[in-house]
C-alpha cells in the first residue's frame, strides 16, 4: 500500500515537471492523502513535505490565481498546526 513517501515522490515529480497542469495534479494528491488519513489510513499521513512541495508547484506556476492557492495551502498548514498536527508546522 502507498505510503506517505511514495505519495510524496508522485507529488514531488508533478511539482518538478513543468506541466501547466502540475500543481492541480499535485494539490490533487495531497487531497486524497488527507482523505485517506480521514479515513483512518495512518501510513498516508500528510506532512511538511508534502505541502510544501505541492505549494512549490504552485509557487513555479505561471497559472492566474497561483501565489493566492500557494497561501491558501500555506493557511491551511496553519490550521492544521493549531489544532495538534506537529508535522504540519510550515518550516520554509
Amino acid at each position: 500500500c502507498p505510503d506517505t513517501a511514495s505519495f510524496n515522490t508522485v507529488i514531488d515529480a508533478w511539482a518538478k515537471s513543468g506541466d501547466k497542469d502540475a500543481p492541480r495534479r499535485a494539490e490533487v494528491l495531497l487531497g486524497k492523502m488527507e482523505t485517506l488519513y480521514g479515513q483512518g489510513y495512518e501510513d498516508v499521513r500528510p506532512n511538511v513535505i508534502c505541502f510544501n512541495t505541492v505549494i512549490n508547484a504552485w509557487a513555479k506556476s505561471r497559472e492566474k490565481g497561483a501565489a493566492q492557492r500557494a497561501e491558501e495551502i500555506l493557511n491551511h498548514m496553519l490550521k492544521l498546526h493549531e489544532s495538534g498536527r506537529e508535522d504540519c508546522c510550515p518550516n520554509t
